[in-house]
């Protein structure tokens, strides 16, 4: 959650180059994937520095200016001050609004929130924040309506920002319970999180950018979610409770053009009317062609320790619950990965009967793949056709050219090995698809442990459930497909053809499709219809 604070404290920085009078040598750029023995940790306290002055702050204000508006300084939204340890940039916000005509208002409320900053002499910026923070948000329009607050309680946290390449190169923070409320007509939202800690490394990347790791953690997650399952009858809810002793998040990318994002950032609200920013478009393309690819590669991984999930209908446990993301940026040739993972789950419900919450699984593991993924050429195509004076921006002859790309340079999907696993068996998957002619090529290894058992526990069961020997029935089909290997374990090989047949351990369970035939077939000698 705290990473939005570090979001906000970069635009608010952004604008401190023009504050530097002097020139400062550039920082250093890291080699590709690690990190310079220079970089910057974060000083328990500023350097010694100068108090800030009345022209130092107006000057500051301008720059800021950039990044938010005239307007907000203007209505008292941002203030920024002379402080004894710099300048204090201070953000507050109580104002009301009506965007959607005479049914509608609004009301938003940030209490004050302050940064203290102060230059230092390689021309990096110390940042400091310290204080809760406190927001509300009520909303009507027509029937409907919205309620939120936001806190966070006791918040300290420092950082050194680098104005050259638009990124804090250090942070690291604490903050106490952090608190989330949302209300609707058909549902409510209340969240908790216990203290929670963060910190985050950069580093200039060889390439451009900047190359990061970030982590956070956190403690004692719990939300209830309480909806309406049928909106024509809100007072009828279905209650969700989670909660989670720990969540864990790490992240590392590497060449991440955070400073042309923010400049572009500054340009599109330098331009916001609908005149200056056609005027300006020709600027707009070769900024947003500048971004490409956003990052060389990225990663984030999510994970909740001691899960439960409670609802009417049932509670769901687990160890560990996770969700991984990596991936390339914009490229001709990229590739992406999804893993979720959950281990030590449980099941218990009035819905599931004894002989099947024994076959449930307690770990499970998936991971998809895509390679060979182009994003980069229609992304171009998109940037050198938009018109932003066109309605729709972006042309139709664009829109087949895009469509073609994708047509015609198929990703490869892939399943990296992932897993089942109960206390009786365990099964074990890897395959991929590809695309020849346009027709999918596929293939899925499957192998498992315990289908014996499996098979007895059903029979068991089928005594008394008759459900059991449905599942039983199917298992016994699947099963008659099988390799028996060598260490016991039974195996799928299943392979899908471009024509459309499909085997199984290289057994025909499907021929090839039928060939395509005229809907209208012709006299061949004349073309006419027969």
């Amino acid at each position: 959650m705290q990473l939005r604070t570090l979001l906000v404290s970069a635009a608010m920085m952004s604008a401190l180059p023009a504050l530097a009078q002097t020139q400062t040598p550039p920082l250093a750029p890291a080699d590709a994937g690690t990190r310079s023995e220079g970089a910057a940790s974060v000083p328990a306290a500023p350097e010694a520095s100068a108090a800030g002055t009345e022209a130092g702050a107006k000057s500051l204000e301008a720059d800021l200016a950039a990044y938010f508006t005239r307007a907000a300084f203007d209505q008292g939204i941002l203030r920024v001050t002379p402080d004894p340890e710099g300048y204090r940039i201070t953000l507050s916000v109580d104002t009301d609004f009506s965007q959607l005509g005479e049914a509608s208002s609004g009301h938003i409320r940030l209490g004050d929130y302050s940064l203290v900053v102060s230059r230092r002499d390689d021309g990096t910026w110390f940042v400091r924040g310290l204080g809760p923070i406190a927001a509300s948000f009520d909303m009507k329009a027509a029937d409907q309506s919205m309620t939120m607050t936001y806190q966070v309680d006791n918040m300290s946290y420092s950082g050194i920002f680098s104005p050259e390449v638009g990124s804090f190169l250090s942070a690291a923070g604490t903050f106490d319970r952090t608190t989330m409320t949302q209300t609707t007509p058909q549902s409510e939202v209340d969240a908790k999180l216990g203290p929670q800690s963060m910190e985050l490394n950069a580093v200039p990347a060889a390439g451009g950018g900047i190359d990061f790791t970030y982590s956070q953690t956190g403690s004692k997650l719990s939300e209830t979610i309480n909806s309406a399952t049928d909106p024509a009858h809100p007072d009828q809810r279905f209650p969700v409770d989670l909660k989670a002793e720990s969540i864990i998040l790490t992240g590392n990318g590497a060449g991440l053009k955070s400073k042309p994002i923010l400049d572009l950032y500054a340009f599109i609200l330098a331009n916001a009317s609908d005149e200056k920013i056609i005027a300006a478009q020709d600027e707009l393309k070769t900024r947003l062609r500048g971004l490409l690819p956003l990052w060389d590669q990225i990663e984030s991984a999510y994970a909740f320790n001691d899960v439960s999930i409670s609802t009417q209908v049932g509670r769901m446990t687990a160890d560990r619950a996770g969700f991984s993301f990596s991936g390339d940026g914009v490229e001709t040739n990229g590739s992406y990965r999804y893993v979720y993972d959950f281990t030590g789950m449980t099941f218990a419900s009035p819905a599931i009967p004894d002989w099947a919450g024994e076959l449930l699984p307690n770990d499970f593991t998936l991971a998809i793949g895509a390679d060979g993924v182009d994003l980069d050429t229609p992304a171009r195509i998109a940037i050198d056709d938009f018109d932003i004076a066109r309605d729709p921006p972006i042309s139709d002859a664009a829109g087949e050219r895009i469509a073609a790309i994708f047509k015609e340079k198929m990703p490869r999907f892939s399943i990296p090995p992932s897993r089942v696993k109960a206390k009786d068996y365990e099964v074990t998957l890897s395959g991929d698809l590809r695309f020849e002619f346009n027709k999918p090529v596929a293939t899925l290894d499957i192998k498992a442990s315990g289908v014996e058992t499996v098979i007895n526990r059903l029979q068991a069961a089928g005594q008394n459930d008759p459900r059991a020997l449905q599942a039983l029935a199917m298992l016994q089909l699947g099963k008659g497909f099988a390799k028996s290997l060598a260490d016991g374990k039974s195996q799928w090989l299943i392979a899908v053809a471009s024509d459309g047949s499909v085997t199984v351990n290289g057994a025909t369970v499907k021929g090839p499709d039928a060939p395509a035939t005229d809907r209208f077939p012709t006299d061949k000698g004349n073309g006419v219809p027969l």
